[in-house]
């Protein structure tokens, strides 16, 4: 694939990517509430109003890692590709859920002045940017090594 090719198809993925974390952005929010309160049996509520449009970061990061998964991905077969896409989208769905399960309990632990027992977050009480950047980390962890490794490997070989 030509090295324009590649650019092309990158900007193009970075544009749709980001336009769709804008869309998901809220469905994201109230997954992770889902968790707080499913991992704290509903010790957790929330409060207040949601006076939230959208995060930069959210989208940014995610154009981001759309464009890194692609660029490791180009060069594979249609099997791989799909294995890998699904094997990162388990680990960031695990990853959330894993911070998710400790922060909230986290929450319980910390709070000294709880009424009855139960502890009120504001709806953006939850640094949601930070569980999904995270997230997003774990996720592409092992495409990053599989890269290093394999880039090591070429630059053994083109040594000998």
């Amino acid at each position: 694939m030509t090295r324009t090719r590649k650019m092309t198809y990158s900007a193009l993925i970075f544009l749709l990517a980001t336009l769709s974390a804008f869309y998901f952005e809220a469905y994201y929010r109230s997954f992770i509430r889902f968790l707080y309160q499913y991992f704290t049996a509903g010790v957790i509520s929330f409060v207040g109003k949601r006076l939230h449009f959208f995060s930069l970061k959210f989208a940014l990061a995610f154009g981001v890692f759309s464009i890194f998964v692609a660029t490791t991905l180009f060069e594979r077969n249609t099997f791989q590709v799909l294995t890998k896409i699904l094997f990162t989208i388990v680990l960031f769905f695990l990853a959330t859920t894993m911070i998710s399960y400790f922060s909230s309990q986290l929450r319980i632990v910390e709070c000294t002045a709880c009424d009855d027992g139960k502890v009120r977050l504001h709806f953006n009480g939850i640094n949601y940017d930070l569980i999904f950047l995270t997230s997003l980390l774990v996720a592409t962890l092992p495409l990053l090594l599989t890269t290093i490794r394999k880039q090591l490997k070429s630059n053994k070989k083109a040594s000998l």
